[in-house]
């Protein structure tokens, strides 16, 4: 009994995590993590839609998101949903100022980040997402999202 407890338990933990992971609709990974910098300080969320995090201990909708990452882990994933996002531009998505990924992301769109580095150092870190005027990196953001997690080791 105690068996077979043990194993229902830990299918349902498995399921939950890739449920979490897919809740969005399709997906796309990424681990690149590039030179490219981005500062958000002093700017404003604009733009239409909600971006919002997920991982297999939830969401960023239910408030502050926790990720846990044991102390011998060197990265761990972190999925980045769009809802109601124009897709017409592209967005560029920033982990603590660093590129991650960009795309066409539109409206139920997933990204799976891998993190790793300063990424996953204990404390509060910073997902942005980025549209810019006439697709170029240089212009003024016509769209910026922003959203916080808490990375314990």
């Amino acid at each position: 009994m105690r068996k077979a407890f043990s194993l229902v338990l830990a299918v349902m933990v498995a399921l939950s995590m890739a449920i979490a992971l897919t809740a969005c609709g399709g997906s796309q990974s990424s681990s690149k993590n590039t030179a490219k910098d981005f500062d958000g300080s002093g700017i404003a969320e604009t733009g239409e839609g909600t971006m919002y995090l997920v991982t297999s201990s939830g969401t960023s909708l239910e408030g502050t998101l926790t990720i846990t990452v044991p102390k011998d882990s060197s990265s761990t994933h972190l999925g980045v949903c769009f809802q109601d996002f124009p897709d017409a531009q592209t967005t560029h998505v920033y982990v603590d100022g660093s590129e991650m990924t960009k795309g066409t992301y539109g409206d139920g769109s997933e990204v799976t980040l891998s993190l790793e580095g300063n990424a996953i150092k204990p404390g509060t870190h910073t997902v942005e997402a980025v549209q810019f005027s006439d697709n170029q990196t240089n212009g003024s953001p016509i769209l910026y999202k922003k959203v916080g997690f808490e990375v314990k080791r």
